[in-house]
């Protein structure tokens, strides 16, 4: 639980910098309760309540007027979870649409201080990092950070997150439709399910 004072104080700090970062899946900022339970659940303890609470701490600090954030992540990474692959599996769809309704709504608050860019996974390749502004950046290995402090590394890991956003192959503005289309893709799934269990249950003539 001591992390979140620790990366709460390195945002603040950051202030009037870009602060970079690459999630691990989802931007924790955007995360709901129902996709922190379901991710973290099985960590046990009080991870669960320590993930939300680091949510809820960088989505406060995105909120800010000064805030310069940057955020890039693959767009395999955002259809995975929209589908139900790979580790999102067993979320239900209702809680995977209430995700995305959730991150279109923040991502429409939040822009232009708050910007999502989505590179080609096949292309471009990128472990969980922070960087925040010029004097430190923070690469997340699982349940640990490794902190670098050094000006040649924070000018490498900078000059990494830059390449992704050159990459990207779409850009913050086109993030919400993006974020629509996969949400539709549920909602027409949905209805596609409710129309067989509604033929499978009429009697055959």
């Amino acid at each position: 639980r001591m992390l979140v004072p620790i990366l709460a104080r390195w945002r603040a700090e950051a202030v009037g910098y870009k602060i970079r970062y690459v999630p691990s899946t989802l931007p924790d900022l955007l995360k709901g309760e129902e996709v922190i339970s379901y991710e973290y659940g099985q960590h046990g303890g009080n991870v669960p309540a320590f993930r939300l609470e680091q949510a809820e701490s960088r989505l406060a600090y995105s909120r800010r007027p000064e805030t310069d954030l940057e955020v890039c992540s693959s767009i395999q990474a955002l259809e995975g979870f929209a589908r139900g692959q790979g580790i999102w599996d067993k979320l239900p769809l209702s809680s995977r649409k209430l995700q995305l309704s959730w991150m279109i709504a923040l991502v429409d608050e939040l822009y232009p201080t708050f910007r999502w860019f989505l590179y080609d996974g096949l292309v471009h390749y990128s472990a969980p990092v922070t960087i925040f502004g010029p004097s430190r950046a923070a690469v997340y290995i699982g349940n640990m950070y490794f902190v670098f402090n050094s000006t040649e590394h924070i000018r490498a890991l900078t000059q990494h997150f830059d390449n992704l956003i050159r990459g990207a192959i779409v850009q913050p503005p086109d993030v919400p439709r993006l974020l629509q289309r996969l949400l539709k893709e549920l909602e027409e799934e949905e209805m596609a399910k409710l129309r067989e269990g509604g033929a499978a249950g009429r009697p055959a003539r």
